[in-house]
């Protein structure tokens, strides 16, 4: 059982035809560097670089027996894509008085069965992580890039789950239901819901919390 994450930048096209090869991938790997970071700190595997996304697996190579282990795989996975986020933000108004390009980003997260291995032949082989999981996953990201569009100041970073990460996330974020979607390629339809932010503490929560400073 895993959490894939995956990420794309919006309106990455423009910013190549702006940028020669040489600053362009100066920028790039400004970006990828941060990302990378995120990700590390909240427990991902990049499992590989494409261009200009990023594909994150929470839950491997040790697989996960519990319940509570998945759980917190999405938990994290949702909370690196938040992170992520905020890093874009951050990073978009530094390049703002630059005057460099800013951007914005899509993720999509989904949870469920895969299989992890080495794939490939004698001469050349990789570790994948494999399945319908990965597959949404990555459709997820790109559905409707006019839905929720990335605001590059104020909110550049658009989450959708799969309903099967909401199940264990349990109440710690904010999110709405986007509905029962058709995801390119897949016969099924898929129920989906954005991740608006996280959720404030309970009454409860914040008088235990003061009680333990």
């Amino acid at each position: 059982m895993v959490t894939a994450l995956f990420t794309d930048l919006s309106g990455f096209t423009p910013v190549a035809e702006k940028l020669s090869p040489e600053a362009l991938m100066e920028w790039l790997n400004e970006y990828m560097d941060v990302m990378a970071r995120r990700v590390s700190e909240h427990g991902g595997v990049i499992r590989q670089y494409a261009g200009d996304s990023i594909v994150v697996i929470f839950g491997v190579p040790v697989a996960r027996r519990s319940e509570a282990e998945v759980a917190r795989d999405a938990v994290s996975a949702v909370e690196c894509a938040l992170a992520m986020g905020d890093t874009l933000r951050a990073l978009n108004t530094r390049w703002r008085t630059e005057d460099r390009p800013t951007t914005g980003m899509r993720v999509g997260i989904v949870t469920g069965p895969a299989v992890a291995g080495t794939l490939g032949s004698a001469e050349r082989s990789e570790y994948v992580v494999v399945g319908d999981t990965i597959n949404t996953a990555a459709r997820l990201e790109s559905f409707d890039k006019e839905l929720f569009a990335p605001d590059h100041e104020s909110a550049p970073c658009r989450i959708l789950i799969g309903e099967s990460t909401l199940a264990v996330l349990g109440d710690g974020f904010v999110t709405e239901a986007v509905g029962e979607v058709s995801l390119k390629g897949k016969a099924h339809t898929v129920r989906v819901y954005r991740v608006i932010g996280r959720a404030a503490p309970s009454l409860s929560e914040h008088a235990a919390n003061e009680a333990r400073q």
